[in-house]
């Protein structure tokens, strides 16, 4: 589409000068907008916009971007013309670590615990429903990321199940969302699935606190605002490959929100 300039100043406010299809116009139109704000002609006009050149606009106002997790904040501030600051500070500190077996590892790869499970569980030989049973029994939340939505449901599953068991036997105390679904007794999952109503009523419960665990593929880490006290990465490869850095910062970045947690 080409668009183009219209000579006199008169007609500079006017959408139907600027050379726009006549579809746009009437979809406009159909809502009562025939004209366009002064300021808004007034970037139209600059340089070469309307050829697809970019455009950085401000009268008086300045903006602040922030990003955690953006690997080419010096390209992109060298694009707007903005001065960079970057900080490792948190203010709620984030701790990593790594699993394997019954050891766990800080970030520089030294064994800082020896893990005790706390159920025996068939067929969880990564003690996968004793750490969320560590963090719920202590008043906290849990968030497991899986590569599939099949290991989603069947771990959620499988924690809902002990859970359960652990409830009638007075050991743990939950709030449940009444449902027919063994998946009330504390393990729920999240994956492209669901219905957008099924997602809201899944976040809002885990927000509040109705539930403690929630299973959930990668599609969670980013655009939800989800925290939690402790996040289980399940695997180090989703969808055929290895994380990458930026996926792996939106995961465990769930843990340690400030306002929400102190640990």
């Amino acid at each position: 589409v080409a668009l183009c300039v219209p000579e006199q100043q008169a007609e500079k406010l006017l959408l139907s000068s600027w050379g726009l299809p006549k579809p746009v116009l009437e979809r406009y139109q159909k809502h009562g907008v025939t004209q366009m704000f002064e300021w808004q002609a007034q970037c139209l006009t600059v340089g070469h916009v309307l050829h697809g050149g970019n455009l950085v606009y401000s009268e008086g106002v300045q903006i602040i971007g922030m990003s955690a997790t953006l690997p080419n904040l010096s390209l992109l501030a060298s694009w707007l013309g903005a001065d960079l600051y970057q900080t490792d500070y948190r203010p709620v500190p984030l701790q990593e670590h790594l699993k394997v077996g019954c050891n766990i590892y800080n970030k520089s790869l030294s064994v800082v615990r020896q893990f005790a499970p706390a159920l025996n569980i068939k067929g969880d030989d990564d003690h996968i429903v004793s750490l969320c049973y560590e963090t719920v029994r202590e008043g906290h939340s849990v968030l497991l990321f899986c590569p599939s939505k099949n290991w989603c449901e069947k771990l959620a599953d499988t924690i809902a199940r002990a859970f359960f068991n652990l409830r009638h036997t007075g050991e743990l105390q939950l709030v449940l969302i009444p449902s027919y679904s063994a998946l009330s007794h504390g393990g729920w999952f999240h994956s492209a699935g669901l219905t957008f109503d099924e997602r809201d009523v899944l976040e809002g419960a885990f927000r509040q606190g109705l539930i403690r665990v929630l299973a959930a593929t990668s599609t969670l880490s980013s655009g939800v605002n989800l925290p939690a006290r402790r996040v289980v990465i399940r695997t180090p490869t989703f969808n055929g490959r290895l994380l990458d850095p930026l996926t792996y910062k939106q995961m465990a970045g769930r843990a340690g929100r400030k306002g929400v947690d102190t640990t």
